[in-house]
């Protein structure tokens, strides 16, 4: 292979070990290699703080070229506005039995909300690791740069913004990516605390009329009660910004930080018949513990956008006891083109007879069945009794979950059961076996999966 062959990202790791004049070096001799490492440098830019790296960075995309690289951007509050408070929640599919939380702890690493909601597709990332700036770089000064930076974003076609001030701070460098390049972006990731929904909507012109993916999550403050009226208006405000997209967007992801009920943006929202292309579906299900069943509206909205929903994510928060309330059940929802379906185990568990009647009423057009949080052997044997290929039924091929313990029996039924999967994802705490010898999980299964 030539060394000019190598893929752009392996230049991007060469180039992080190689001075400023080392660099231009290379340049002088071969350009084309200079480019791709520089390309793979600067196509995504997440500034999360204002560290030493994020001031680098910033300084780095003064230079036009290197801006005019950059196709993804994430920036967040913290390290442009001063007193944003430090916030987050983990999202997992942990809730309930003390023995479920206690493994998913063990088995899955914890994941930041505004990475799980408001990532965008995984790449090479320029990202912030210190946890300070030592170059005396103020906030002030970081947004002047950041001013200068946006507009020669000329490649920018993924843009997600987090905010996490609930005064209402004017945030013209946001305004002005919204203005310059809102009419190219494919992908916008939206996390804003109440007042800057409010605030940012609706988006300045020209209008957005190529967003295909939509990430949201609403951030509130802990005590709402005086806070109600103003997160209903933030809901109303988001579902009219999501309505406007509905020529276009193919994918929306939605939830609130903490937990709230959200059935104003979903009752608020145009049909199946306005949103032609969206086909993909992802709900934080997680509720207040106050909140009825019957009120729960995200099952309606489901019910709503059924013939339309070929993928659904249902997720769930960490639970915070007494504040977290699993209420959503598969109870007479029926999607008749799901494809692919990706659910929180204790969402499933909450009701099992809802779940399993759902997936036998979707057995032969699911093809891909994820289930994150760990499930028991026993809730394995309940699932294959309508998810199986024996019946004929079942067009799954590809499944992922975690399991406790698991033994060849395991295995043996799961092949037997599921002979036809193209791809199979386990994650297993612990096997056990009676014998002396050795599980070989790929063994039960006679072809390459």
């Amino acid at each position: 292979m030539h060394f000019v062959d190598l893929p752009p990202e392996i230049w991007h790791e060469i180039a992080q070990y190689l001075s400023p004049s080392a660099l231009q070096h290379v340049r002088g001799v071969n350009r084309y290699l200079f480019d791709l490492a520089m390309d793979a440098r600067y196509r995504d830019v997440r500034i999360w703080e204002l560290d030493d790296y994020a001031v680098h960075v910033l300084d780095a995309l003064q230079d036009v070229r290197n801006a005019q690289r950059v196709r993804r951007l994430l920036i967040c509050s913290d390290a442009f506005e001063e007193g944003t408070p430090s916030l987050g929640l983990k999202v997992n599919s942990a809730k309930g039995r003390s023995m479920r939380s206690t493994i998913i702890n063990a088995m899955r690493l914890q994941r930041h909300a505004k990475e799980r909601i408001l990532s965008p597709p995984k790449s090479v990332q320029v990202d912030s690791h210190s946890t300070s700036s030592t170059l005396g770089v103020s906030p002030v000064e970081a947004r002047e740069k950041l001013a200068v930076i946006v507009p020669s974003l000329t490649s920018l076609t993924h843009f997600t913004v987090d905010w996490r001030l609930y005064d209402n701070v004017s945030a013209p460098y946001i305004d002005r990516i919204w203005t310059l390049h809102g009419s190219r972006l494919v992908h916008i990731g939206i996390l804003a605390t109440t007042t800057k929904m409010l605030a940012m909507f609706p988006l300045p012109p020209p209008p957005l009329g190529n967003v295909r993916s939509l990430d949201v999550a609403i951030r509130n403050k802990q005590s709402m009660l005086r806070e109600e009226p103003q997160m209903v208006q933030s809901q109303l405000a988001l579902s009219s910004f999501v309505n406007s997209l509905c020529g276009t967007l193919e994918k929306l992801q939605v939830s609130c930080i903490p937990m709230h009920d959200l059935s104003f943006f979903y009752d608020n929202l145009l049909g199946p018949g306005d949103f032609q292309l969206l086909s993909t579906l992802n709900l934080n299900v997680t509720a207040p513990v106050h909140l009825q069943p019957r009120e729960y509206r995200a099952t309606a909205l489901l019910q709503r956008m059924g013939p339309a929903i070929r993928s659904l994510t249902l997720s769930v928060y960490s639970a915070i006891a007494p504040l977290a309330s699993y209420q959503f059940t598969f109870s007479h929802l029926y999607l008749e083109n799901l494809d692919s379906l990706t659910v929180a185990a204790d969402v499933m568990a909450f009701s099992w007879d809802h779940t399993l009647d759902f997936l036998n009423r979707h057995s032969s057009t699911l093809r891909s069945l994820v289930i994150d949080g760990p499930i028991a052997l026993e809730e394995l044997i309940k699932l294959l009794t309508v998810v199986n290929h024996r019946t004929g039924k079942s067009n799954l091929a590809k499944l992922s979950l975690a399991v406790y313990q698991v033994n060849a029996e395991f295995f043996a039924i799961l092949a037997y059961e599921l002979y036809r999967l193209e791809s199979l994802c386990l994650r297993i705490r612990m096997i056990t076996s009676t014998t002396t010898r050795s599980i070989t999980p790929s063994q039960f299964f006679p072809k390459d999966i």
